[in-house]
């Protein structure tokens, strides 16, 4: 179990660091300089290469993206607490979709033979309820973390509907603003986050069916 976490720890820090690396090509696709966005049209060279050596965009690539990886996380990992509203809007279909995937799954669990088994053998009803969720749960699970992953892009829509202050609608200012920089640690916040919702799923299925760590 401890190799199969450490495996899944290590899919996942690569996952992340290509995310981080994507976000970081955002503002460098743009065409232009990056702070043609800041600065006028008329602004002054000097006052360019002032900013230009200010920002770090003077040194090569990989310093860049250190640099901006020690200001983008520190600061955007608190928008997360903004999603409870959207959640709770977005959550009325994808309660829906794995109530009725829990319910087929258990179904499709009972209607096996080995549930009879154990009762014959004498189980308790208890115990044979239990080894039925057993084998029912990890489809549910895996449908309940990429619905938790929908519910994240979700609040997006919903948010700029609403206007409701989160992570849905400060990603939507930044876009229509072309504020590169806030649109790439919210990319890399709202990634993340999937990415550690899948990797728990995966944990949690492996310690419920061992036939998971193969």
């Amino acid at each position: 179990m401890a190799r199969f976490i450490l495996l899944r720890l290590l899919h996942t820090i690569m996952i992340l660091f290509g995310v981080s690396i994507v976000a970081f090509s955002l503002i460098h696709l743009i065409p232009g300089n990056p702070l043609d966005i800041l600065l006028p049209p008329e602004a002054p060279k000097e006052v360019v290469e002032r900013l230009k050596v200010e920002f770090g965009f003077d040194k090569p690539l990989y310093m860049q993206y250190l640099a901006w990886l020690g200001r983008v996380l520190p600061t955007n990992w608190e928008e997360l607490r903004c999603l409870i509203l959207p959640v709770a809007t977005l959550s009325m279909i994808p309660m829906g979709v794995i109530g009725r995937l829990v319910r087929s799954t258990v179904l499709e669990v009972i209607s096996q033979e080995f549930p009879t088994a154990l009762e014959a053998k004498g189980l308790r009803r208890r115990r044979v309820v239990f080894h039925v969720l057993k084998n029912a749960a990890p489809p549910a699970l895996a449908i309940m973390g990429l619905q938790l992953g929908y519910l994240v892009a979700g609040s997006i829509l919903v948010e700029t509907v609403f206007n409701w202050p989160g992570s849905g609608l400060f990603m939507n200012l930044a876009i229509f603003r072309r504020d590169i920089p806030v649109l790439q640690g919210t990319v890399v916040v709202l990634a993340s986050f999937f990415v550690l919702i899948n990797l728990a799923v995966d944990v949690i299925q492996a310690l419920i069916d061992p036939r998971m760590r193969r």
